[in-house]
């Protein structure tokens, strides 16, 4: 009994830390697969240069988070991007995509004109 004791007491951290380098493994290769079937994605749409992703995985919850930055992107590129992308990722997969508004300034309101001129 003490025998199989110290054996596991020798044993038992480089198991745990082998068990754990395999699963930082499994979450980096499914990490880097999302990544390129993202950059796939977007260069069927020709945006090569015009994006950024940023992927998340969890190590053992399995999450995934992607971030897909269209800042640099028109309005319908971005457009394109929603339509096709969820149906290729996983099931569980959550898809944030950053882009910008349009870029003219709003417009003030008559009525704010005339208050500024009476003061």
């Amino acid at each position: 009994m003490t025998a199989w004791l110290g054996v596991g007491i020798a044993f038992g951290p480089l198991v745990l830390m082998a068990a754990w380098m395999a699963l930082l493994n499994r979450r980096d290769r499914r990490r880097d697969a999302i990544e390129a079937m993202v950059g796939v994605c977007c260069a069927e749409l020709g945006l090569r240069g015009a994006f950024a992703v940023h992927v998340r995985v969890g190590a053992l919850s399995g999450a995934i988070h992607v971030v897909l930055d269209m800042r640099l992107c028109t309005a319908g590129a971005v457009w394109q991007a929603i339509e096709r992308l969820p149906s290729r990722l996983p099931r569980r997969a959550s898809l944030r995509i950053v882009a910008t508004g349009p870029r003219h300034r709003p417009r003030t309101l008559a009525l704010e004109r005339a208050v500024v001129a009476v003061l």
